[in-house]
């Protein structure tokens, strides 16, 4: 059970933060702080026109004077953390430095005194007991009751001592634990100052993260049209949806690595690309059910099944006839390949691509549906059902591949749910790129 102090009720505890890292944090800012001051004045100077260059660059000038204010502001902004950060260092050393070997030392003689405390009060309460005499009980000796006061004042004397020696180390601890809390507050109110005197607040990663949020509700609103479409118009879509979450997992990293974004981010377009669309498309099967050559060429089968199933119906070829034979075949041909496209937007395709595991998955599951629905009494065309039902995803594959498809579409909007109404989410978020003070 963690320690308090008895006065100011610090918990005792080892601090947060590495002031090595912290200091070399602050000198990176600083250094930065004064090449952008640095630029800023060059900028400025160009700008007015105070050092030599051609006047045939007017257009350079007044680039240079939109620049350097903005350039000026940030200088400020990161001298004034880097130098704020640097201090906080120092005093989170001194801390550590005090702080942390006091640790086992209080641990120890708090042991101790309670010890000696429990010690003192058994002694009392002998001496209670001898001078507690009943009427069946014989008197103890002068002897004895001086033995037991002599031994109960020697135990309320060390259970004294122990006190004061915990008293004196929680006090030491209280000095150094306040000493470093004010540190802290001031640090973070000196940033907060850095900030409101740059007058700066990243106005650029601010408009860069409004329109990943708004590309991230495109990406998944694409996703789910997607899960209804089928045939090329679904793979369109879907490769829109990829090189849409490209472009925002290339900003969030540029965000996150530069501190202006969260890896939570990174992470959830990473999730987006690897299953096409944020978690809102289901992933690749994990069956290992009809995927590539294998799903092109059972498809072919059933056109084939198919356009043979047309051409029975039709008159038989005849020798004698060869331009009739040609256009029944051609015939039977094309209607083959009409009849069996599916519908570009069908509501139950939803349900095979999540099944499915894949846009794919669904294309060859509403082409059977639909040869079925139109070909199926037809025997060869039967027997081709039979084989492809045997290729498609299991009932346990399709429950896995559902299972799959619920989880990543569930971290997806929870994630856009949490940071659109949830305060502490955002906070979450923000203290993964928030220097770390103690």
């Amino acid at each position: 059970m963690a320690l308090n102090s008895p006065n100011k009720n610090y918990t005792l505890r080892i601090l947060d933060g590495n002031p090595t890292d912290i200091e070399s944090r602050g000198s990176g800012l600083v250094a930065l702080g004064t090449t952008m001051e640095t630029t800023a004045a060059a900028l400025k100077k160009i700008s007015e026109g105070t050092t030599q260059i051609a006047e045939s660059v007017d257009a350079i000038r007044e680039a240079a004077g939109e620049i350097d204010s903005d350039l000026a502001d940030a200088s400020v902004r990161y001298k004034m953390t880097g130098e704020t950060l640097k201090t906080y260092a120092a005093a989170l050393l001194t801390a550590h430095q005090t702080i942390h070997p006091l640790i086992d030392d209080i641990e120890t003689a708090h042991s101790t005194a309670e010890s000696k405390r429990n010690a003192a009060n058994d002694a009392a309460g002998d001496v209670d007991s001898l001078e507690t005499v009943w009427l069946w009980e014989t008197a103890p000796t002068e002897a004895e009751l001086k033995k037991a006061a002599a031994a109960s004042s020697t135990a309320a004397s060390a259970a004294t001592t122990a006190e004061n020696n915990l008293d004196e180390l929680w006090e030491t601890f209280e000095t150094a634990f306040g000493a470093w809390s004010d540190a802290y507050d001031n640090a973070v109110g000196d940033i907060q100052k850095a900030i409101d005197t740059a007058d700066n607040n990243d106005g650029f990663w601010e408009n860069l993260s409004d329109f990943l949020d708004v590309l991230g509700y495109i990406i998944t609103a694409l996703a789910i049209i997607a899960l209804f479409l089928t045939g090329p118009i679904a793979a369109i879509v879907l490769a829109v949806v990829a090189v849409l979450t490209v472009i925002s997992l290339i900003g969030h990293l540029a965000a996150a690595i530069t501190g202006n974004g969260s890896w939570v981010d990174v992470a959830v377009d990473v999730v987006g690309l690897l299953t096409f669309g944020a978690g809102t498309v289901a992933a690749r099967s994990i069956a290992k059910g009809l995927l590539g050559t294998s799903m092109r060429t059972l498809t072919v089968g059933g056109r084939n099944a198919v356009q043979t199933a047309i051409r029975s119906t039709m008159k038989p070829a005849v020798w004698w006839n060869p331009l009739g034979n040609a256009w029944r075949a051609g015939s039977a041909f094309i209607r083959s390949r009409v009849q069996t496209i599916p519908a570009v937007f069908s509501i139950p395709n939803a349900g095979r691509a999540i099944t499915g595991g894949s846009q794919r998955m669904a294309d060859f599951l509403a082409f059977t549906a639909k040869v079925e629905q139109r070909f199926g009494t037809n025997p060869g065309v039967a027997a081709w059902l039979q084989q492809a039902k045997t290729a498609v995803p299991s009932v346990g594959e399709r429950i896995a591949n559902t299972a799959q498809w619920a989880g990543l579409t569930a971290f997806d909007f929870a994630d856009k749910g949490l940071n659109e109404f949830s305060n502490s989410y955002g906070e979450f978020k923000d203290f993964l790129t928030t220097p770390k003070l103690g």
